[in-house]
């Protein structure tokens, strides 16, 4: 009895098997899910490993506003960021001095031109007399004398009413062109003297950062050569500049040379006074070429990595297969970060979409990111 009832349970275990086995194939197989990521092709950095160094911005075309005369500031007619067109008033002197010049001056030519006349007179008339032989030679020089004399008077003192004309002139202070005020440096009441800085004017659009670059790097650094520009106001964008001037001495004990960058035109937001750091490239040959994007680079608590992407097939649509490399990585830079070892030229790597990657997973494409 208890062998049939084995035997039954046996024959029911192996229905059960049979039924569920025929299910199973009943079933459609799961279809793989391949997850896209971003990528980066990583190639040889062509502009070499770059040094940051520490400039202010400025407008290029800087003008320091002053009088040719001196006096008392009577007006300032500026606020700092006024925006001025050419002839717009900047400050104005108290002119009352330089108008009691022109007025006596004026009056002293009004009075040799009368004394001229006189003296044309007088000359005339001797002429007339000493050709008939009526006055003596010695009354003819004089008679000629005293009208060239006042002749030349005239023409000084005209010269003289001339000057305190255009120095009445100098104590209004206009803009020569279009240009925004960067700072006020004197008062009203406040006695200035001739060249005595008034204001400072930003002319123009565009903006040149000054930097020092010291002795062991100068020789990288040429004229019109490209160069790329942070500022701490703007983290996040790189602007493009050209070299414009590179100093022949030193400007300091330092032995650093003053060097002048003009950032490309489309510099919007950047203003006179902001820091920012020059990125020149320079010869290094302790650091490698290869420079990645900062978030390729991925951390496990053990090592740093990246992972790589191996292809499957042929074309950008391709499947590719994830391996994690280890690498050793430089200072991060205005361009990425420098990576010394664990790449090769050709690699390429993950950029985006780390969170569900491991080893041996398959991935497909999004997009390249280049070099950046």
């Amino acid at each position: 009895m208890k062998r049939q009832i084995a035997n039954g349970c046996a024959v029911l275990s192996i229905l059960f098997l049979l039924v569920a086995g025929c299910k199973d194939k009943n079933k459609a197989p799961l279809k793989e899910i391949i997850r896209p990521v971003r990528y980066q092709l990583v190639t040889q950095s062509d502009t070499g490993v770059s040094k940051g160094f520490s400039g202010m911005a400025q407008s290029a075309l800087q003008a320091t506003m002053s009088f040719k005369v001196s006096g008392t500031v009577k007006r300032i007619a500026i606020k700092v960021g006024d925006q001025l067109k050419k002839g717009d008033e900047i400050a104005v002197l108290d002119a009352r001095d330089y108008e009691l010049k022109v007025a006596e001056i004026s009056a002293g030519v009004n009075r040799i031109e009368s004394q001229l006349r006189n003296a044309r007179a007088v000359y005339k008339r001797s002429r007339k007399l000493y050709e008939h032989r009526n006055i003596s030679r010695n009354d003819y020089d004089a008679a000629k004398a005293a009208y060239e004399s006042t002749q030349s008077l005239l023409e000084s003192t005209k010269k003289q009413l001339q000057l305190v004309r255009r120095q009445l002139q100098y104590t209004k202070l206009k803009a020569d062109e279009k240009c925004s005020v960067a700072a006020k440096l004197v008062k009203r009441n406040e006695n200035v003297a001739p060249g005595q800085p008034v204001a400072i004017l930003n002319c123009g659009d565009r903006i040149e950062v000054e930097t020092a670059v010291p002795e062991i790097y100068i020789s990288n650094v040429k004229e019109s050569e490209k160069v790329k520009v942070r500022f701490d106001a703007f983290p996040e964008k790189i602007f493009t500049a050209k070299v414009s001037e590179v100093g022949v001495a030193s400007v300091s004990s330092l032995t650093a040379f003053p060097v002048t960058v003009i950032l490309d035109k489309g510099s919007n937001g950047i203003r006179s006074g902001m820091t920012a750091e020059v990125m020149i490239p320079v010869d290094d040959s302790e650091e490698t070429l290869y420079i990645i994007n900062p978030k390729a680079v991925q951390h496990d608590g053990e090592s740093t990595f990246v992972y790589k992407l191996t292809s499957l097939g042929v074309g950008d649509n391709s499947v590719y297969t994830v391996s994690k490399d280890k690498v050793l990585i430089g200072k991060l830079r205005a361009d990425g970060i420098v990576v010394k070892e664990g790449l090769s030229d050709g690699d390429m790597i993950v950029t985006a979409g780390h969170r569900t990657l491991y080893p041996g997973i398959k991935v497909r494409l999004l997009e390249t990111e280049g070099s950046k």
